[in-house]
């Protein structure tokens, strides 16, 4: 996580675009950028429900109408269906089970 957050802090925002997060989890990463580096607007894609629900309740996620969004989807297929909305950066904070799509990253875009 330490290098996307350099990552993210060194490269120049121009404008006001939005910042995408595949993958929500615990949402430690997300708390941390949204605690910290307060000029982000983010949207985050999460496909399972439950998580989301354990981010909000235990810890402490909430979404914010002018910084936060979090979407409920698959996340590769929101990509696609956003394939020409701007992002700053899109970040990919995601588990799959799944070895083989780490190789076929393009055809299921």
């Amino acid at each position: 996580h330490v290098y996307l957050i350099v990552g993210r802090l060194i490269s120049e925002n121009e404008g006001n675009l939005e910042n995408l997060v595949i993958g929500l989890g615990g949402g430690g990463l997300l708390t941390f950028i949204y605690h910290h580096l307060k000029d982000l607007k983010m949207t985050v894609v999460e496909i399972d429900p439950e998580i989301v629900k354990v981010a909000e309740n235990y810890f402490d996620v909430v979404e914010d109408e002018k910084r936060l969004k979090v979407v409920v989807d698959d996340g590769l297929k929101y990509l696609k269906a956003e394939n020409d909305r701007p992002y700053h950066s899109i970040i990919f904070d995601c588990d799959s089970k799944d070895q083989s799509l780490g190789n076929n990253i393009q055809q299921l875009l």
